[in-house]
Order: structure tokens, then C-alpha cells, then sequence
């Protein structure tokens, strides 16, 4: 049995492919230097928060194009430390209680954007142990799991173990993101204005997360740590 999760948006304002280059320089936390990689660029109006004060870090609201192409319903937000600032100290300090008094300064301003191309896979191995921990039992259990609404089998079908897999590409369209929990299964014997024009370069590691706005409901969360080399 799989339960499967896709998001897939095109951006507001496309990056053009032909701003992409390789010329650029990743720095890592180590003082290591990446180079040869895909960086997107252009200049739009996004909403931007300095965040200096609260996280030394800037924060970048990148919209996509709804289903329906009139309105934003989900945008990628980017959370980049400041030069010098360690992502795990801005990580440390970043509470949802902190994110929502933020999100309610956010103001239009016209960015640079200089943003990595990248594709990222993770997977989570027996989530059976934490569910249970959250109090999901019955499912798991050969005597009491009841998934008859559910299943064609005349057997009697319980949950054996629950993996989740997740990925996702960001390119110069838009994103890509799907999230697929595998349920294994078993049976049982018997059954804006002109301004002052703002840089924002993640040529450092970064925080993204992909939100559904009319609902605030965050869909992903990762951390950008290095670029894949050309």
C-alpha cells in the first residue's frame, strides 16, 4: 500500500535559463569553496524581511503559480544566514511561534536573486516504532487493524512497517516535490515602485521550506547545504 503526496508549481516569474551560470563560489561552513555548479538569477519584486535582530538572517518569499494560474498559493521561503553566521545558529533560534510574528513584516522590495539549481531525495526507514509512540496502535496490531473499506482482500490486512520517502527539484520553471509513505502490508494466515535594488545570494547554506500560504500549512522543510558539481 502507498500514500502518495505530489506538489509540483511552476514560479510566478521564471528564472531564464540563460542567466544560469558556473561561474560562482559556494561557501561551506568549513571555509571550502564550490564551484562549477548551476546558479539561477534574476531581478524581481519579492517579499523580503531583514531579520537581522531576530535570526541574523534575510528571508525570501519566492512565489509559484496556483493550479488555477490567478492566484499564490505556495511559496518556496528561503531563510539565508548572513555572511559569517552559522546556519545551525540561525537554525537554533528559528521557533514557529518566531516564524509567524516575522512573516507579518515581510514588504515588497526588488531582489537580486541568486538561487542554487538542486534536487534532493531523503527517506525515513521503519516509522512503525514512531507512530506507535504517538499513539497509533490498532493498525499495527493482527487482531484489532480493520482496513476493510480499504482493501479488495478477503483477509484481513494489518501494517507491518511504514517507510517515507521525499524529493525534491527546484529548477529555472519552478519545483518539483513529492513525498511517497510506503505502508507495507500483510495477511494475516487466515484473512511594485522603484527602489533600492537588495542582493540575495544563496552562495552559502541556506533554509527552504515550501508552504501552502491560504492554508499556512508547510508542506517541506530542508536544509541546502552543498552544491552538486556540473
Amino acid at each position: 500500500m502507498k500514500i502518495t503526496h505530489c506538489v509540483i508549481g511552476d514560479w510566478v516569474a521564471s528564472f531564464n535559463e540563460k542567466q544560469t551560470q558556473s561561474d560562482y563560489t559556494f561557501h561551506l561552513p568549513d571555509g571550502t569553496k564550490v564551484r562549477n555548479y548551476g546558479m539561477m538569477h534574476q531581478r524581481k519584486t519579492y517579499h523580503y524581511i531583514d531579520a537581522t535582530n531576530e535570526l541574523q538572517s534575510q528571508i525570501l518569499f519566492v512565489p509559484y503559480q496556483s493550479s488555477n494560474k490567478t492566484t499564490t498559493q505556495y511559496v518556496c521561503t528561503i531563510i539565508l544566514p548572513n555572511r559569517g553566521i552559522n546556519l545551525d545558529d540561525a537554525e537554533q533560534e528559528l521557533t514557529a511561534q518566531l516564524f509567524n510574528q516575522l512573516i507579518e513584516k515581510r514588504q515588497p522590495k526588488v531582489v537580486d536573486l541568486y538561487l542554487p539549481k538542486f534536487k534532493m531525495e531523503y527517506s525515513f526507514e521503519n516509522l512503525k516504532e514512531l507512530l506507535e509512540q504517538m499513539g497509533i496502535q490498532d493498525a499495527f496490531n493482527k487482531k484489532l487493524a480493520d482496513f476493510q473499506q480499504m482493501t479488495s482482500s478477503s483477509k484481513r490486512v494489518y501494517i507491518s512497517d511504514v517507510k517515507h520517502q521525499a524529493v525534491i527539484d527546484v529548477n529555472e520553471s519552478g519545483f518539483e516535490a513529492a513525498a511517497v509513505t510506503i505502508i507495507e502490508t500483510k495477511e494475516r494466515a487466515y484473512f511594485h515602485s522603484p527602489e533600492e535594488v537588495l542582493e540575495f545570494k544563496c552562495d552559502r547554506p541556506f533554509i527552504f521550506m515550501i508552504r501552502e500560504e491560504t492554508l499556512d500549512t508547510t508542506l517541506f522543510v530542508g536544509k541546502f547545504m552543498k552544491p552538486s558539481n556540473k
